[in-house]
């Protein structure tokens, strides 16, 4: 079963600085590892390539994210952004201006949500466990 934490609605400027940051998170969190990341809801392209998983490495990532936003395919707070780490840890950055994260493992996932890493990223931002 699936445990999920939701996070409070981020402002514009707050999503943008996440998204400004989440090249040098996912660096720290994957380390050498794959990365699977989905365009999701009302990404800029067909709606038959929403949740199509696509693996990106570290190292790529950075480059692209700024291309798929300089493409308008994604955008903070426009369009979903699924990231899928290693460990089965899901993040969505949500069309709605929050962030879902999300684990088969409780314990994995409050363990995430706590690393240093992770806070970095989020701030002061406040989740809340949904379900």
């Amino acid at each position: 079963m699936s445990v999920e934490y939701v996070s409070e609605y981020l402002p514009p400027g707050e999503m943008r600085r996440v998204y400004d940051d989440l090249a040098i998170f996912v660096g720290e969190v994957a380390g050498e590892s794959i990365v699977t990341v989905m365009y999701g809801a009302l990404s800029g392209i067909h709606t038959d390539l929403w949740y199509k998983p696509m693996a990106v490495g570290p190292s790529w990532f950075g480059r692209f994210l700024r291309e798929s936003e300089e493409k308008r395919i994604i955008g903070p707070a426009e369009s979903d952004l699924v990231l899928v780490f290693r460990d089965g840890e899901e993040i969505t950055f949500c069309h709605e201006g929050d962030i879902h994260v999300r684990s088969d493992s409780a314990e994995r996932l409050e363990q995430f949500i706590a690393a240093p890493s992770f806070t970095r990223l989020v701030g002061s931002v406040s989740f809340a466990r949904r379900g």
